[in-house]
């Protein structure tokens, strides 16, 4: 079972492993980001509307007002309504009436939807009244509102891949797992940083849309002209606006991206390296294996062995 339940399935003492994250470390590392974002009048925390993300949202509020509380700070929550016209009205008349500048943590990316919608017929303007993080770094929720969304990244992935690990050890041993077992994986989290926390120059916009582009394209041979091509901008302005606002040029920031799509592909399949370069897009190994060893200061197989899955 992956994720956040209250008492999930109490009655079975074997063959199970439960597998979540630290919510409230979560929720804390929040409130930390928030706190350096700057001064706001009022923080608030949304809640969602499914029963079944309650649990969750509620250990994520938790961390997240302790570490607030930390600082001297309080946070108003907004608990939503079974009616679902009438919770609409009641999240626009809780976003009105937040002393602006406001912050506003979404418990997920898919709360932030709503949120967004309630600012907008509330009138407030993201980012200038009202500040908003969500949680979880749905990339399909997150880009396609606008203002894009921040949110913090919770790692799913490497959820998956340890739920994956104890059901091969379940499905291994012939005699049972024996008894159940509750993992929690550490749970820290990182910002993934867009718009709607950010009053942005337009050099550093455009910075940040370019390395958006490129963590969305590792796994392709994209090229400094195909960067600049989405930007659509001239070649003098982009290399200018990098030469100002980031300490890597274009080139660098792509490798750095193929390599950390690299990484990954090293950590959690047990593909050969001459498959791992073709799935990189690297059309000479070669090429990939010194690149490596040039950014990380050891081969591709030593870096699988050190970081291999427990």
């Amino acid at each position: 079972v992956i994720g956040t339940r209250r008492n999930c399935l109490p009655r079975r003492t074997a063959n199970l492993a439960v597998i979540a994250l630290n919510e409230q470390r979560l929720g804390r590392e929040v409130g930390q980001y928030l706190f350096r974002l700057g001064s706001f009048r009022s923080i608030g925390f949304v809640h969602p509307r499914k029963e079944f993300l309650r649990h969750l949202a509620s250990l994520r509020a938790k961390g997240f007002r302790e570490e607030l509380a930390a600082h001297g700070m309080t946070i108003r929550e907004y608990l939503p309504l079974a009616d679902e016209t009438q919770d609409a009205e009641a999240l626009q008349k809780w976003i009105a009436e937040s002393e602006k500048p406001a912050a506003v943590v979404a418990a997920t990316d898919a709360v932030a939807v709503s949120v967004y919608a309630a600012c907008e017929r509330a009138g407030a303007k993201i980012p200038k009244d009202i500040r908003i993080i969500g949680i979880d770094n749905d990339e399909l929720t997150c880009l396609s509102l606008k203002p894009e969304l921040t949110s913090f990244s919770t790692d799913m992935e490497r959820q998956g891949e340890v739920a994956a690990e104890v059901l091969e050890r379940i499905m291994s041993q012939r005699k049972g797992y024996g008894t159940r077992k509750d993992i929690t994986m550490p749970g820290g989290g990182e910002p993934i940083e867009r718009h709607s926390t950010q009053v942005l120059a337009p050099g550093l916009a455009l910075v940040k849309r370019a390395q958006e582009y490129i963590e969305r394209n590792a796994d392709r041979r994209i090229t400094t002209d195909d960067v600049i091509a989405f930007l659509r901008v001239s070649k003098r302005t982009a290399y200018l606006r990098f030469a100002q606002f980031s300490d890597k040029t274009i080139l660098q920031t792509i490798d750095e991206a193929r390599i950390g799509y690299v990484k990954k592909c090293l950590r959690s399949s047990r593909q050969s390296i001459l498959s791992i370069s073709r799935m990189a897009g690297f059309q000479n190994p070669n090429h990939l294996k010194t690149l490596f060893r040039k950014l990380t200061g050891m081969t591709m197989r030593e870096w699988r062995t050190q970081n291999r899955p427990l």
